[in-house]
């Protein structure tokens, strides 16, 4: 099966503090993660990021940064799921479960302490986003110049992400 495009998610963080669903549906039912959605056709990823978190929790989002991409593998079930991880400024509405088929629960958690278990793609986009934010930006120049989380990226030997061509 190809990849399919179509979860975008969003990181909300308010005060230190990210805002996570517990999912009731495949894949990773009962676990947190990001809020999340399904692009639709000739739609933007950003523009579905928008409206999901409108249509499932009643906010209103702006996107500040692209930190990653994750590249999700469920071999078993042969699918491979793609999904571009916005850092988001919440710009009106409290978060509430609008919803309920959908999520269990929603929070706002420390980012040091985060609910267990997680998602895979939400663990994979919080290292990213961790680092950027230590380097001091939202999104880190190899980022930028691929679209892929800081933790996929090439490697110099000192560790760092490499920049340029190989």
């Amino acid at each position: 099966m190809p990849p399919r495009a179509g979860c975008c998610g969003a990181a909300s963080i308010v005060g230190g503090r990210i805002l996570l669903v517990q999912r009731r549906f495949p894949p990773e039912a009962g676990r947190w993660g990001l809020p999340a959605g399904k692009v639709e056709p000739f739609e933007t990823a950003a523009d579905t990021m928008a409206r999901e978190l409108a249509e499932e929790l009643g906010i209103v989002i702006a996107p500040e940064a692209l930190p990653c991409v994750v590249d999700q593998f469920d071999r078993a079930a042969g699918e491979h799921r793609v999904a571009p991880v916005y850092l988001v400024h919440e710009i009106g509405n409290e978060p509430r479960i609008v919803e309920p088929d959908k999520y269990a629960a929603l929070g706002r958690f420390p980012l040091e302490d985060l609910p267990e278990p997680v998602t895979t793609a939400t663990r994979t986009a919080l290292v990213a986003l961790l680092k950027s934010r230590i380097r001091g930006s939202a999104m880190t120049p190899t980022a930028r110049r691929t679209g892929r989380c800081a933790v996929d990226a090439p490697r110099n030997p000192r560790g760092q992400p490499r920049v340029g061509p190989r």
